[in-house]
C-alpha cells in the first residue's frame, strides 16, 4: 500500500481507498479490484456459460427434425381406416341405416340369416364408379359390422388376372388410405386395429369385385 494525495483536497489518503477519506472526492477502481474482475471474466464458468444456450439449440433442432419426419409418414399413410357414411358399431341396425341414407344410399331390402342382419341399398357411385349395390351387415350381437360395395364386372376378371377398375379403385384408396397392410395380386387389405379395409373379388374365377369396409372386436 502506499500513500498519494488527493485530487481534490490534496491530503495523503491510501491508493487503496475507494474515495477520500477527508472531502469524500471518489478515486479511481483500486488495482487489485480490476485484477479480480479480470480473473472472473476469464473464469471457466464465465466461458462455458453459452453452453447451455447451445445444448437448447441442438435439442429444438432435433426436436422439429422428429417433428417433421412424423408429419411426413402420417401424410403418407392416410386417415385411419373407419365405417364410412358415419356408421359407427355401438349404433343400433336402424341407426345405421338411417345414418346410410342420410348420405344417399337408398335401402332396398333386408334380410336376416342366421348371424347376420344384410341390408341392402340401391346402386351408386363410388371413386366415379357405378356399383351394382351396397350393403351394410351386422351380427345380432354387433361384434362385426361390415359396409360392402359391389362391382360386377365380366367373369375373365379375377385375383389372378384383375381388371383395370380394380387398379383404378386401387389407386383411390392408395391415396386417401397410403399404402396397403398386406397385397397380393388381386387382393388389397388396409389394417387398423379393429378396423379393416379389402379390394378384393369374392373368389378366383372373377365377375364380383368389392370394396368392404369392417369392424371387428
Amino acid at each position: 500500500m502506499a500513500l498519494i494525495h488527493c485530487p481534490e483536497c490534496g491530503k495523503e489518503i491510501s491508493d487503496q481507498a475507494p474515495h477520500c477519506i477527508h472531502c469524500g472526492y471518489p478515486l479511481s477502481t483500486p488495482k487489485s479490484v480490476g485484477r479480480s474482475a479480470k480473473r472472473i471474466e476469464k473464469s471457466p464458468l464465465a466461458r462455458n456459460s453459452i453452453a447451455p444456450r447451445k445444448v437448447l439449440l441442438i435439442a429444438g433442432a432435433v426436436l422439429m427434425a422428429v417433428v417433421l419426419v412424423v408429419g411426413c409418414l402420417l401424410q403418407f399413410r392416410g386417415p385411419s381406416v373407419r365405417l364410412p357414411y358415419g356408421v359407427a358399431p355401438n349404433m343400433s341396425s336402424g341407426e345405421m341405416t338411417r345414418q346410410m341414407e342420410d348420405h344417399g344410399l337408398r335401402f332396398d331390402h333386408e334380410w336376416l340369416s342366421g348371424q347376420y342382419q344384410t341390408y341392402f341399398f340401391e346402386s351408386s357411385y363410388v371413386y366415379g364408379f357405378k356399383t351394382g349395390f351396397t350393403s351394410l351387415d351386422r351380427t345380432l350381437d354387433g361384434t362385426r359390422v361390415s359396409v360392402g360395395h359391389f362391382f360386377e364386372e365380366d367373369a375373365a376378371y379375377g385375383r389372378s388376372n384383375p381388371s383395370p377398375q380394380f387398379s383404378a379403385l386401387r389407386e383411390k384408396l392408395i391415396s386417401e388410405y397410403g399404402q396397403p397392410s398386406h397385397e397380393i395380386e388381386g387382393l388389397c387389405t388396409w389394417e387398423d386395429g379393429a378396423y379393416e379395409l379389402r379390394l378384393d373379388y369374392t373368389d378366383m374365377t372373377g365377375g364380383a369385385l368389392w370394396i368392404e369396409y369392417a369392424y371387428e372386436r
